[in-house]
């Protein structure tokens, strides 16, 4: 038996109706805020993304330039400037806060719930749109990423709204309005990270067009206005910034794109890994309704898709299939979610670039499938022998993605772990064990207690159990992870014209560049250019080598006396900017995993 989902009454006599359908929405606005607003400032930036965009955005502000991002005071074109806009006008709003500096994401978080909702509402009625929504809503990666200052948040709700307007435009009744709808998301997506919004999106919707026979219909895709609406809202700032700056093209359309996806960006900063990297995300990002996927993916429909109208409500008949026929327009729930979550999983596995916030655009599907999964379960569409079996793979699956991310993380420990001391590694090592063993309560109860058990629960309540837990340990321990610490104790020397110095990589003092609300100089030892990092282009067209001196050059300026504060982050760095500073170094002490040290103070 599958594990059992707990299934919604939407149907109520109307005295009940008036006092529960307000106590419903009371407690959705209850848990969205507990999930996605409470404490959000309550601990500082992580590095280095949302260091890096916070900067950003704060400099735009600082500046008055809105056409040219910048990055510790040098242009930055890897990303577009929409997040950047928004974070910038939230600092206006609220204060250069943590908490403006994550609302973005967070209101992204909860856009994105209610678009998947009105998604499965127009493929299937009411019933399938609350479920994917609240499968969407409890996935332990949308809870955490989108409590983050990153970009991937708001290009998940232009995807969502994309694919929105796809489905407003061919499923009856059919609203031509939606084709509008649908090259606004895009362009939304393509100012927020890229073309890569086309990558990941037009391959599907393309597909599904021809799969569903829409195609045929091309005449009514308002095909000119459409282009109309994409060109005004993604080409005024592409053709603008290309036009101030002949570089721009070369490093955004190029490097940042094509040369990223094929490895051979310059500089090579990212991260590469093995073919099957997502496949395991999957398993861990999407946990706890991860367990269902391969039930809810096997879940298939028996008919080819029909050209007409949306879903029904109930499934009817029965047929050779285990899981049922269902009406033929029916198919279009799983083809379209099949097809947004296939593709950008493929794509991004093909990429030798790899990061695990690629996957957010792909949750909204993974809810819709998981949603018109426990949809059928309510009808009693879904024969008990066979989902045995598969949630049972899909616990196989889910442990093995977990011991594999456990044997990775002994040999590579992830950044922000093995920067925690003893007390808080027993508390993330706490919530860790307290979150597995609900989520395997959820998976036992789920395999031998009645249908309309509520076994699901647990599963979702392990993952807010992790979120919950880490967030705590990262509030009562940010400061030394996040480097704001280490940024308190170097504002405090680094006054009357003291200049601020990082020996390592510039990607691992992005907080301490927003806390310290100062430009950073980077030691470099590659021939004092600072020809590595996210500063590697801004410097080579605007050349600084006093902010990207060389280690002699910084030890021949702090013999001369020059006043300074040094921001290491390795004890070896320490022991020889003490032996070679000849007593005009002193170590300051170590906050985090940075050192602070001064010269001639």
């Amino acid at each position: 038996m599958l594990v059992a989902m707990p299934r919604i009454r939407l149907a109520l006599r109307p005295n009940q109706s008036r006092f529960l359908r307000p106590l419903a929405v009371l407690a959705g606005v209850a848990g969205v805020y507990i999930l996605y607003f409470w404490h959000l400032g309550s601990y500082p930036l992580l590095p280095p993304n949302e260091g890096l965009y916070a900067e950003i955005a704060r400099e735009m502000n600082q500046t008055g330039d809105y056409l040219t991002p910048r990055l510790n005071h040098l242009r930055y074109y890897e990303k577009p400037p929409l997040f950047y806009w928004c974070t910038a006008a939230s600092f206006r709003l609220f204060g250069e806060t943590e908490f403006a500096a994550r609302l973005t994401s967070a209101m992204a978080g909860v856009a994105t719930i209610l678009v998947t909702f009105l998604i499965g509402r127009r493929l299937s009625g009411l019933r399938l749109g609350l479920y994917s929504a609240l499968v969407a809503g409890s996935a332990l990666g949308m809870i955490g990423m989108f409590r983050l200052t990153m970009l991937d948040p708001l290009l998940t709700l232009w995807v969502a709204i994309a694919f929105l307007g796809l489905v407003t435009a061919t499923c009856q009744p059919r609203r031509r309005w939606g084709w509008l709808l649908c090259t606004a998301g895009l362009a939304l997506g393509v100012m927020t990270k890229g073309p890569v919004a086309l990558a990941i999106c037009l391959p599907p919707m393309l597909a599904y067009l021809a799969l569903t026979g829409e195609w045929r219909r091309w005449r009514e895709m308002m095909l000119w206005q459409s282009a109309l609406v994409f060109l005004a809202i993604a080409a005024p700032w592409h053709i603008a910034l290309s036009l101030r700056d002949p570089n721009f093209a070369w490093f955004y359309f190029v490097n940042e794109t094509i040369n990223r996806f094929l490895g051979t960006r310059i500089p090579a900063d990212y991260r590469t890994d093995v073919p099957d990297f997502y496949l395991i995300r999957t398993l861990l990002l999407f946990a706890p309704w991860s367990l269902l996927l391969p039930a809810a993916m096997m879940a298939y429909p028996r008919r080819a898709t029909s050209a007409k109208g949306s879903e029904a409500e109930a499934p009817s008949g029965d047929g050779e299939s285990p899981f049922g026929v269902e009406p033929a327009a029916r198919h279009r729930t799983y083809l379209l979610a099949m097809l947004w979550f296939a593709w950008p999983l493929v794509f991004f596995s093909l990429s030798t670039n790899k990061a695990n916030y690629y996957l957010l655009p792909t949750f909204p599907a993974q809810a819709l499938l998981v949603g018109r999964l426990w949809r059928l379960m309510d009808y009693g569409r879904v024969r008990s022998y066979l989902p045995r079996r598969f949630i049972g793979l899909s616990f196989l699956l889910t442990i093995a993605g977990v011991v594999c991310g456990m044997v990775k993380a002994e040999t590579a420990p992830p950044v922000i772990i093995a920067q925690l001391d003893p007390v808080a590694r027993a508390q993330v090592d706490w919530a860790l064990r307290a979150t597995a063993a609900l989520w395997i309560a959820g998976c036992v109860a789920g395999l031998w207690v009645k249908p309309r058990s509520r076994a699901a629960w647990l599963m979702a309540l392990g993952a807010v159990t992790l979120v919950f837990a880490v967030g705590s340990c990262l509030a009562q321990r940010g400061d030394e992870l996040a480097g704001r610490q280490a940024a308190m104790v170097a504002s405090q020397y680094a006054r009357d014209g003291a200049v601020v110095m990082s020996d390592g990589r510039y990607e691992t003092r992005t907080t301490v560049n927003f806390y310290l609300n100062r430009r950073i100089a980077c030691i470099s030892d590659i021939g004092g250019d600072g020809s590595w990092g996210d500063l590697w282009f801004g410097n080579v067209l605007e050349p600084s080598p006093e902010w990207f001196p060389s280690r002699e050059g910084v030890l021949a300026r702090i013999r001369r006396g020059e006043r300074m504060v040094l921001l290491l982050g390795l004890q070896p760095q320490v022991d020889s900017w003490l032996r070679h500073g000849q007593g005009a170094i002193i170590d300051r002490g170590r906050y985090g995993d940075t050192w602070v040290l001064t010269a001639n103070l």
